[in-house]
């Protein structure tokens, strides 16, 4: 998150050096309650500019789904005084119209045909639900979990390997999760929609426009909008940094998709809220 003179600085943990720290807890939970502070800070610039979607970080707690250091993110969980100020916010940003997300990193799947891997997937799934649960933030698909069901193999391993995996979920994460579409493999919404029903779907218009099977934009739109059965979907847009089929994300955006009504759209630019702001005012 870029917030210019309203700067933030989220802190992290490498996993080497917090294993020697004398005093492992303290040092997790100093950046922990850091952590806590500046999305306050965030949610409250976020309110003063009227943007009115934030993506919550997947590291807003670093290590906490390690195994190693579970037992220090669940004795944090446990301290009801840590989390309240940001709950605050939370209902305060939510109050006002405000709509909150997640999206776990490329390495957390649940179709891989190595049970370690989903079982590592499943616990950074659990943990973004938990973080979700302590700051008060609803289950539901309007505060989206969003992941990738590409594993690099084919489809219908891949779709076995998710179908498997999916009761292994708690109700915490099954009431967030949706799946994106994706630019450069076998998940386009169809295919998503056709192996998947009761998931929503997370058009992501420029993965389609790079990725498609001949469809219009238009019924992509229609197609995923219907995925999310009466909750407004949140859907992806960015632009390509050189032409309009590269992947690499530019740093601004000219416009959305003339189709984009009835959805809210998370914008992703490399320059993050200060691309919103510009489009924002290009178009008053």
């Amino acid at each position: 998150m870029v917030l210019g003179e309203n700067s933030s600085s989220f802190k992290t943990l490498q996993l080497k050096r917090t294993q020697q720290e004398q005093n492992i807890q303290d040092k997790i939970f100093t950046v922990y309650q850091h952590n806590l502070k500046e999305l306050v800070k965030v949610l409250d610039y976020l309110t003063s500019v009227n943007i009115k979607h934030y993506r919550i970080s997947s590291d807003m707690f670093p290590l906490a789904d390690h195994p190693e250091f579970q037992t220090y993110w669940n004795t944090f969980c446990s301290k009801d005084y840590f989390w309240l100020e940001a709950r605050k916010a939370v209902a305060d940003y939510l109050a006002l119209g405000g709509r909150l997300s997640t999206h776990p990193d490329q390495f957390c799947i649940i179709s891989s045909a190595k049970d370690d891997v989903n079982d590592k997937g499943i616990l950074n799934l659990e943990y973004h639900a938990k973080m979700f649960d302590m700051l008060h933030i609803p289950q539901s698909y309007f505060c989206p979990i969003n992941i990738h069901v590409s594993n690099g193999k084919l489809e219908h391993v891949a779709a076995e390997n998710t179908i498997r995996n999916l009761p292994r979920l708690s109700a915490s994460v099954l009431s967030r999760l949706v799946f994106e579409t994706e630019d450069k493999s076998y998940w386009t919404y169809q295919r998503l929609s056709e192996y998947f029903p009761n998931i929503p779907i997370t058009l992501d218009y420029h993965h389609r426009l790079i990725n498609n099977l001949g469809e219009s934009e238009q019924e992509a739109h229609n197609q995923c909008v219907k995925s999310w059965r009466g909750i407004v979907p949140l859907f992806h847009y960015s632009e390509g940094k050189n032409d309009r089929l590269d992947r690499a994300h530019s740093d601004f955006i000219n416009s959305l998709p003339v189709c984009a009504t009835g959805v809210d759209i998370e914008i992703e630019a490399k320059q993050k809220n200060l691309a919103v702001l510009k489009y924002m005012e290009l178009s008053k």
